[in-house]
């Protein structure tokens, strides 16, 4: 972001809340209303989302960072050939490094293949639909005397 959204953003914190807030009531409300949708369903599903997206870019930092380092090393070392690599110290690691985008977004197409094709993430989704149900069957997990 520039500096400028930014300031902008900092200066219209408020007027941004309550704007997406009252949006938000009225597009729920509609919902209700008109098309007869459970919105406490579509409350979870974007808290979810959220929660997944978070995690993903967390995964994904994880998953590429390592070799972006090695990359930006190699392009360091590479960029002066008076180096030498006996003595080449990794200090341009330091500071922050920019990602190039074309990386970010070949890791993540690999991390969403690799979700659509693992046997392990379809059982973890065949987990959280299970728990999630509430009028069907027994719990799979229920909760101990002591606990209730």
């Amino acid at each position: 972001m520039t500096p400028y959204t930014v300031s902008w953003i900092e200066e219209n914190t408020w007027k941004i809340l309550i704007t997406a807030f009252a949006g938000s009531t009225v597009i729920l409300q509609l919902l209700i209303s008109f098309f007869r949708i459970n919105v406490l369903k579509i409350v979870v599903l974007a808290g979810t989302f959220a929660l997944a997206f978070a995690f993903a870019g967390n995964d994904l930092a994880n998953f590429i960072g390592v070799p972006l380092a090695g990359y930006d090393s190699y392009m360091t070392y590479i960029s002066d050939p008076s180096l030498n690599p006996d003595t080449f110290a990794m200090d341009s690691l330091q500071g922050p490094v920019r990602t190039p985008t074309l990386f970010l977004m070949a890791a993540g197409l690999i991390m969403v293949i690799t979700l659509f094709t693992s046997r392990k993430a379809k059982k973890v989704t065949q987990t959280e639909v299970s728990l999630a149900r509430q009028d069907a069957g027994d719990e799979r997990w229920s909760s101990t005397p002591f606990s209730r």
